[in-house]
């Protein structure tokens, strides 16, 4: 009787842990709670089914996420929307040409960046965002498939991004699309790269220049792992501190030897913390009532020597944040989304803040019932994998392109 009282209790016990690891607390302001607990216990289980597979030997974390990703996509086919698989500039994209319809002359353009922290997804998972534009905002739609880290580091992903882009541009008129009403659109690290690739187009004096960017909860930042929304949602999925360190390092050097250098900020040396590089990562710019840090010392990069494996992490075009002024000026009007219960929910608005500053034309949408990875989870999805404030952020990208392009 005591043996089976004990098994009881150790049952009861691993019941207990079993719920708390898989069914942590729901941070308040999420709507939709039943869903949002479904939506993290599949994606703690999937974490704990790849490391016990790559435990086994039977194949990587990575390897097996990216199998799994195959199961949530979204096949769509619609009569009025030609899909094509093809290359621009020897980078594989998926091409949306809507048919039919009234056509005055050539229409706008859009580009597309899928996210997955450069390391995963590809314009299959992402299908459904990129037919829904095409469809929906009636313009053709470039979805491009770029090579994914840590087999091909960076700047791969980007190079791939700016090479599709301008032939794109360049040959715009081959697919009925006016070249200077074109945009540059993408999600997580899909808007990191729209935001670096036109940062690099204005710099090389490209034309004509995308129209705008829209950055959904983009990664603008690869300095500091210790900001606001990092300390409150860091420990929130799908995108924990711990998820941005390993995909940060997977990108940039190819492996995990950054992961804890991100996550215990061993790269945040006095002279970073003392820079004026420092300032755009200021608290009170994402709470006016936090007292502002006084102005840091003019710096050049070389002089702060953020370079950690050699990344160099205060270049534009692995932290736009960082940018000079006089280059940020040069962007298009942006949009950027923003949802509140997200580690990286900072990097957008201080993004914002600084595009401000240099005179761009900013719309910033804040979504306090949205996290990482709900721009996705809209209408096409199953239903229990569906909400609203995914729709919803759907919904105002397709207004502002509709109205902007």
């Amino acid at each position: 009787m005591a043996a089976l009282t004990k098994a009881s209790v150790v049952l009861a016990l691993l019941a207990v842990l079993a719920a708390w690891h898989y069914f942590p607390p729901v941070p308040e302001g999420i709507v939709e709670k039943g869903k949002f607990r479904g939506l993290i216990f599949s994606i703690i289980l999937q974490d704990d089914l790849a490391t016990v597979a790559e435990f086994l030997g039977l194949t990587t974390k990575l390897a097996f996420m990216r199998a799994m990703q195959k199961v949530l996509e979204v096949k769509l086919e619609d009569p009025s929307v030609k899909v094509t698989d093809t290359t621009f500039a020897g980078v594989k994209v998926r091409l949306y040409e809507p048919i039919g319809g009234k056509k005055t002359g050539k229409g706008p353009g859009l580009i597309y960046y899928h996210g997955g922290g450069f390391c995963l997804f590809d314009v299959n998972s992402h299908h459904h965002i990129t037919f829904h534009l095409a469809k929906t905002l009636g313009v053709t739609v470039v979805s491009v498939d770029y090579r994914l880290a840590p087999e091909h580091v960076y700047p791969a992903a980007l190079d791939d991004c700016l090479a599709a882009t301008k032939h794109f541009i360049r040959h715009a008129e081959q697919y009925n699309v006016d070249p200077s009403r074109i945009a540059v659109a993408g999600d997580s690290a899909g808007g990191h790269l729209s935001a670096t690739l036109s940062l690099k187009l204005s710099q090389q004096n490209f034309t004509p220049m995308p129209r705008l960017q829209a950055l959904i909860y983009p990664g603008t930042q690869f300095v500091s792992l210790d900001t606001p929304s990092y300390r409150q949602s860091g420990h929130v999925y799908p995108l924990t501190n711990e998820k941005v360190a390993l995909f940060l390092s997977n990108y940039l050097v190819g492996d995990l030897s950054l992961v804890q250098t991100f996550l215990t900020h061993e790269n945040l040396s006095d002279k970073f913390n003392s820079s004026h590089y420092a300032d755009y990562l200021d608290p009170h710019l994402i709470n006016p009532n936090i007292p502002p840090r006084p102005p840091g010392k003019k710096m050049s990069a070389d002089e702060v020597g953020l370079k950690p494996k050699g990344a160099n992490l205060l270049h534009p075009y692995i932290s736009p944040l960082m940018a000079e002024q006089t280059d940020l000026k040069q962007l298009p009007k942006t949009y950027i989304a923003v949802c509140e219960h997200d580690s990286i929910r900072d990097n957008g608005i201080f993004f914002s803040k600084r595009l401000e500053k240099a005179g761009v034309q900013v719309q910033l949408k804040h979504y306090m019932s949205g996290f990482h990875m709900v721009f996705q989870l809209f209408g096409y999805v199953p239903e229990f994998a569906r909400f609203e404030v995914g729709q919803e952020m759907m919904d105002d990208l397709v207004f502002y392109l509709r109205e902007h392009l």
